[in-house]
């Protein structure tokens, strides 16, 4: 009995394993040995390791390149440079103002991944034939560079707003590279299961500081940053950032990739959806862990949605274990992660006081509306805070000035009318088909639910862009672009 249950488990165990692509285990080992890399020089020679190794396994390039690119994005490794162009006047120098130009390693991936597309373009041209609903986005992505170009060269500091003007060229192209690297169905998947491990990765590390009260003295944390910061309202309760100082950038991430998670799990009865399970609770626990009220809201509202409508269209399928023992299980959830919930609750009525979140929240929209009325090209791209600080003294304002919290505000502000309004044609056309085949219940439409997970998931971010300052982040905005390369590429 004991040598066939054995081989059963073992069954089941090899099952798991080769549902996982061999890239993705390549990457999953990158990414482990990047916890303890510190100098830059080695993690180079690791990363252009990487390249060779995928590309001896995958047999191409291309693919090869994008999957690197994607296993170094995350984590932000890169080079900075001093940049200082603002002058130093007394608003600088009053708000202890800094800004610092920096060279991530996946940009030298990106770059290399656009040299082999052009390289290959009447290859990729016949491939990927242009759509009429492509070049509606292309004419409005178009016109919003144009439109920032000029917000460049009447901005208040010129080379400063050009190269957040470069960001945001870069993230233009990311989208590009990401439509076209998702014409093979198969790198849509190995894609999904790179960033999937990055997800699950962050929050373990989330949960293990949040246990340590502080950085667990890993490589990767820095040897003096504090990597999360403890709770304005409640400077006893202590928020972890994962595998960045700011815990909503990793709340962000996990309420991102969740419905992916949730809506794949509940439609499939195949085995390796039941070690799934295992994964969700993770992630449902370090978001808690991570105290961003908002992205518990979105989460919460996305995944009670998505359910509500796959439930109408498909069976749902819970493991026996699940539904036998869920009391058992919610009690020690509850048990683990009831203090968060309630100290954080506990303090919402904090977040409409003099310096709550929801008050400076609502200046950068009504900063942004003044600016809207004064400069028609807006006041530059990621000039927003330092437009701010100049305009407004420390004694009419009870806060930092910073970038906007809300994507909208942001864009309104630094780069016109224009700007915004071709940015929110290029939303609407990215979720029109989508969002018109969920309203009308088409069953066409259910019949993948994976293309539901990623609409959800491109819905979860963009609502979390309504309260963070994600725009121009060098990281987290290329994960919006990529969602929003496959959502667009898929018809």
């Amino acid at each position: 009995m004991r040598n066939i249950f054995k081989k059963l488990t073992r069954r089941k165990i090899t099952f798991l394993l080769t549902q996982v692509y061999a890239e993705t285990w390549v990457i999953g080992g990158f990414m482990l040995l990047h916890l303890v890399i510190g100098p830059n020089r080695v993690y180079l020679i690791i990363l252009t390791l990487l390249v060779i190794g995928l590309y001896k396994i995958s047999g191409n390039f291309l693919d090869a390149l994008w999957l690197s690119f994607l296993a170094a994005l995350p984590f932000g490794r890169g080079r900075f440079f001093e940049y200082v162009v603002i002058p130093q006047a007394d608003w600088v120098r009053n708000w202890d103002l800094s800004f610092n130009a920096t060279i991530l390693f996946s940009d030298i991936l990106l770059v290399l991944l656009i040299y082999v597309l052009l390289s290959r373009y009447k290859k990729y041209r016949n491939k990927y034939p242009t759509q009429q609903h492509d070049l509606r986005i292309y004419l409005f992505l178009l016109i919003f560079i144009v439109v920032a170009a000029i917000s460049v060269y009447y901005s208040r500091f010129l080379w400063t707003s050009a190269y957040f003007y470069v960001q945001v060229c870069k993230l233009v192209l990311i989208f590009i590279v990401s439509k076209i690297i998702f014409v093979n169905k198969i790198m849509v998947k190995k894609t999904t299961q790179v960033l999937g491990l990055f997800v699950l990765l962050s929050a373990l590390f989330v949960i293990g500081q949040y246990i340590n009260r502080g950085p667990i003295g890993l490589s990767v944390e820095g040897s003096t940053s504090l990597y999360g910061w403890f709770a304005r309202e409640n400077p006893d309760f202590y928020r972890p950032g994962g595998f960045s100082s700011d815990p909503n950038i990793v709340a962000t991430l996990l309420s991102t990739f969740f419905p992916i998670f949730l809506i794949n799990t509940l439609v499939s009865n195949k085995l390796w959806t039941r070690a799934s399970w295992v994964g969700i609770g993770v992630i449902i626990l370090a978001l808690l862990f991570t105290g961003s009220r908002a992205a518990w809201v979105v989460t919460a509202a996305i995944a009670i949605f998505g359910v509500w409508h796959v439930r109408k269209k498909k069976r749902i399928y819970i493991p026996a274990l699940l539904r036998k023992y869920w009391l058992i299980l919610v009690a020690i959830f509850l048990i683990l992660s009831g203090s968060v919930i309630s100290s954080r609750l506990m303090t919402l009525v904090d977040v409409f006081q003099k310096e709550g979140g929801g008050t400076y929240r609502l200046e950068h929209i009504k900063v942004s509306l003044k600016y809207l009325r004064l400069e028609p090209f807006g006041v530059g791209p990621g000039l927003f805070p330092f437009a701010m600080a100049e305009d407004f003294p420390m004694d009419e304002s009870g806060f930092r000035p910073t970038l906007a919290h809300n994507i909208f505000a942001q864009i309104g502000a630094e780069v016109g009318f224009v700007g915004l309004i071709s940015f929110i044609v290029v939303l609407y056309l990215l979720m029109r088909s989508k969002l018109r085949s969920i309203i009308r219940g088409k069953q066409v439409f259910m019949k993948n639910s994976f293309d539901f997970s990623i609409l959800l998931a491109f819905l979860s971010f963009s609502l979390l862009m309504m309260v963070f300052p994600w725009f121009l982040h060098p990281r987290l905005s290329s994960f919006f672009w990529i969602l929003a390369g496959y959502s667009s590429s898929q018809k």
